[in-house]
């Protein structure tokens, strides 16, 4: 699991600095990578227990929508608070070898 966290004057800037680019008002995060002398870049590494290469959560493509909306169908009625553990464990349960990236 991975996270990038920006704060609000940051992706401001970066609106202002690439306006009419579609590529950073998309990904403005690519911006702050291409400019490290701009911005303080740092990482925070993931707990071994959540470390899931394996297991992209992110919304893409119209395939990565369906498998986190079957997450939701799945997890949110049983426990609307539900945890990566909890997406985890039912990935490893449901999912294992039915996804490409699985």
């Amino acid at each position: 699991m991975g996270v990038e966290v920006f704060s609000l004057q940051a992706l401001e800037d970066v609106r202002r600095l690439t306006e009419g680019n579609p590529k950073n008002r998309e990904h403005p995060h690519t911006y702050f990578y291409e400019h490290p002398e701009r911005y303080k870049i740092g990482t925070v590494q993931c707990p071994p227990e959540f470390s899931r290469p394996d297991l992209v959560l992110d919304v893409n493509t119209q395939e990565e929508y369906e498998f986190l909306a079957s997450i939701y169908e799945h997890l949110h009625p049983k426990n609307p608070n539900f945890h990566i553990t909890d997406i985890i464990q039912w990935h490893d349960k449901t999912m294992k070898g039915k996804r490409k990236n699985a």
